[in-house]
């Protein structure tokens, strides 16, 4: 009889097996320290992975050009355009307040009529819970 362990692979055991026994057989191989290591080393390959489409793809098309062409490339070069753009956005916005003092402002319970308020740069870097568009500015 084949079990099946929660890694997805399946150890082959006796027939006559109690519920008792086979979980006692999964708990000792999830205990182990190498089964451990196994599944920290896969989790630390998805993280890099993240947010990403290159290991996902329909069913039919695991060696589709087309698809890489179509849909995996314009996705990951808008996903890169978008993180390099907010990050360009940051640095300019604490550049530029910096020199002008063009601060940003609070929403919401945070401002102080309860809908927006302008906070001046200097205040806002202070104060830490002040955004620039969607952005928070923080001191660095």
């Amino acid at each position: 009889m084949q079990l099946d362990l929660p890694n997805g692979t399946s150890i082959n055991v006796d027939d006559n097996i109690t519920e008792e026994e086979k979980q006692e057989i999964i708990n000792n191989i999830t205990n182990s320290p190498t089964f451990q290591k196994e599944e920290t080393e896969k989790a630390e390959a998805n993280v890099e992975q993240a947010g990403s489409l290159t290991n996902w793809r329909p069913e039919g098309s695991k060696s589709s050009w087309l698809y890489d062409v179509g849909v995996v490339a314009p996705y990951e070069a808008s996903r890169k355009f978008l993180n390099s753009s907010s990050s360009l956005v940051e640095g300019l916005g604490d550049t530029l307040g910096e020199k002008t003092n063009l601060g940003g402002f609070r929403y919401g319970n945070e401002a102080s009529n309860g809908l927006m308020e302008y906070i001046p740069y200097d205040e806002a870097i202070k104060l830490g819970n002040v955004k620039v568009l969607l952005l928070q500015l923080q001191e660095t």
